[in-house]
């Protein structure tokens, strides 16, 4: 971790002494370094794997005391329930343990329960201040996280937090720090906030933009008609209203089964796939590795559709793809026929009103999923092919805009956070004085 500019704005300890531990490095001559186990019980979830979603969302169990778990939004907030677990009346320290937020701290107290993935930190006795080490932790499991290879599914066990190192000020100087990184902090996290809230403003002015230009035109002039479905609302009189399947081949190409085994191909999975279009680039594999259900061919001005995990909204286009580049069995491959632009079609499908009827149509509640078929049945306006192409040129313009200010949003908030990591080390080990 870097110290940028810090030792500028702040003073350092009087005298220093050297930890030999790397990531920790020198640290005031009064302060020690322990086991993280030598100052906290640690505890998995009493009763977890009760509190599922099914029972949290039964009507008989709904009350005021949260459930949290290591895979939810809402700050771990599975949802609120009649009974609790666990009673504290100062702070302890809660971590997830599993999956995309492995190792996210936070501080909770009062009545609550824990699902699974994630655990308890309760400090041994009151010369711990679980407010402190809430960032001592957020700095140690930020450099365990960094460290985790891409392909490795990161984890957090009893056994690895009895390993861990934390460096250990007095007891005044826990307390001292805590509340100046609360401050300091909280006000970080507002302005990062406050910026989030901009992208999701401009996420919306992009869904309205779309749907506006797809199922009205650009012309506000252009005498309207009823469309005949009821979602899709009036459209503008020369254009028609017909089945997806009707515009755009679904699925046609397939890899063989009795493809070489040594066909090298690029692979895109449902994962890596957004309303943005593909977040990673694509696996290179040869098809005796791939998985089985890298099946999907995409060609030139082709559009992939999420059709399991729907709620992921994946939909991506590919104006000339290369030509071994293959996508999971999960997306429908749309091929457009030759009174359809393919990249109006790909407009049409990330309209918030299509996804809305992706979404209803999907069957499974943890697993949502819609069948190709169904996919092909749902309506599709179709404009005159100049008219798609003012429409395509249109929201690339607007699009591309939205973007760059959205990538701007974005890049300040990476700089925000680095800030703040680099604060919450420097003060936690001691580099600077506060």
């Amino acid at each position: 971790m870097k110290s940028i500019e810090f030792k500028k704005q702040f003073k350092p300890h009087e005298e220093y002494k050297n930890t030999n531990i790397d990531w920790i490095g020198n640290i005031p001559s009064v302060w020690s370094v322990n086991k993280i186990k030598e100052h906290f019980y640690f505890e998995k979830g009493k009763h977890s794997a009760i509190f599922t979603q099914e029972y949290i969302n039964s009507p008989e169990n709904i009350g005021d005391y949260p459930v949290y778990s290591g895979q939810t939004g809402d700050q771990g907030v599975m949802g609120m329930i009649n009974r609790f677990i666990y009673n504290f009346s100062t702070p302890v320290v809660f971590t997830t343990t599993v999956g995309a937020k492995v190792m996210t701290p936070m501080l909770l107290k009062g009545k609550f329960s824990l699902s699974q993935n994630c655990l308890l930190m309760v400090p041994k006795d009151k010369s711990v201040d679980a407010n402190y080490y809430y960032y001592q932790l957020f700095s140690l499991f930020k450099r365990v996280r960094d460290d985790i290879p891409n392909h490795m599914q990161p984890s957090l066990r009893i056994s690895d937090l009895n390993k861990f190192v934390v460096v250990t000020p007095p007891y005044e100087s826990q307390q001292k720090i805590a509340d100046y990184l609360d401050d300091k902090t909280m006000v970080i996290d507002k302005s990062i906030e406050q910026k989030q809230k901009l992208i999701e403003l401009l996420k919306e002015k992009r869904a309205a933009v779309i749907n506006k230009a797809v199922t009205r035109g650009l012309d506000e002039n252009l005498e309207l008609v009823n469309s005949g479905v009821e979602w899709i609302g009036d459209i503008p009189k020369v254009w028609k209203i017909e089945k997806l399947k009707f515009v755009a081949g679904i699925n046609r190409n397939t890899l063989s089964e009795t493809t070489e085994s040594d066909y090298n191909l690029k692979y895109i999975d449902i994962g890596n796939v957004d309303i943005n279009g593909v977040k990673d680039e694509p696996e290179e594999l040869n098809f005796a590795s791939a998985p089985s259900r890298a099946r999907r061919i995409v060609q030139k001005e082709n559009i992939i559709v999420g059709t399991v995990r729907t709620y992921l909204k994946a939909l991506a286009y590919f104006d000339n793809p290369e030509s071994n580049l293959i996508v999971s069995t999960g997306f429908a491959v749309l091929e457009p026929t030759k009174s359809m632009v393919g990249k109006f079609i790909y407009y049409f499908v990330c309209s918030e009103k299509f996804i809305q009827k992706v979404s209803k149509w999907s069957t499974g509640v943890s697993y949502p999923a819609i069948n190709p078929t169904t996919l092909g049945f749902l309506p599709v306006c179709i404009p005159p092919i100049d008219e798609q192409q003012k429409i395509i040129k249109y929201l690339d313009a607007q699009i591309s805009g939205i973007e760059i200010a959205e990538e701007k949003i974005k890049k300040s908030i990476e700089l925000l956070q680095e800030y703040k990591s680099s604060l919450v080390y420097n003060v936690v080990t001691g580099k600077v004085q506060v």
